[in-house]
């Protein structure tokens, strides 16, 4: 008698032990194991670049920290997704995040893919010849940018959203492989 009151009252103290999505877990192991994997394919081609592109890798995977934390932890979140990439679309985008140009990431809305987006000038920007702003087609300035299509499927660099953005669309990528969904939300 004593001891089931004593539970009771644990239990309306302490909030009950987190519910584990074995699912979810499966789908990030399998992405961790495509970026692990995504990674040693693309080393060959990093030359001088290798050591700096490891430790940001080991930092990431082991600490949450560095520079490719972001986009480690946004694949986890479930705010991208990992498709396959190539050799040297993955040593792409591995430098891009170790650039210190680099101004956080975009999403692309076709496939998924989290890839850095470059810093804005800091002097006045300057309209393209013939264009009007937020008429037509972007691109309406001549900003730097890292890539000139998404590196994962070439779609247009316009055609993105934020990452935390992500969650509130119900894009076609969060069906494929690659994605490991929402927590509390499944994927696929």
């Amino acid at each position: 008698m004593k001891l089931t009151r004593r539970v009771k009252r644990l239990e309306q103290t302490l909030p009950p032990p987190p519910v584990v999505d074995w699912q979810r877990q499966k789908r990030w192991h399998k992405v961790y194991k495509r970026w692990v994997g995504l990674c040693i394919e693309a080393q060959p081609l990093l030359g001088d670049d290798q050591d700096r592109v490891l430790n940001a890798i080991l930092q990431a995977a082991t600490e949450c920290t560095g520079a490719l934390a972001p986009w480690f932890i946004h694949l986890h979140s479930g705010l991208c997704r990992l498709p396959e990439l190539s050799p040297e679309a993955m040593k792409g985008v591995l430098l891009a995040w170790l650039s210190p140009e680099q101004d956080g990431g975009r999403v692309c809305n076709r496939c998924g893919l989290e890839y850095p987006k470059h810093k804005l000038p800091e002097t006045r920007w300057q309209l393209l010849p013939g264009k009007q702003y937020m008429v037509g087609d972007a691109p309406y300035f001549d900003f730097p940018e890292f890539f000139t299509a998404c590196p994962g499927c070439g779609n247009s660099l316009y055609d993105v959203d934020s990452p935390w953005e992500t969650e509130k669309h119900g894009h076609e990528w969060k069906k494929l492989d690659g994605y490991v969904g929402s927590p509390g939300r499944t994927a696929r």
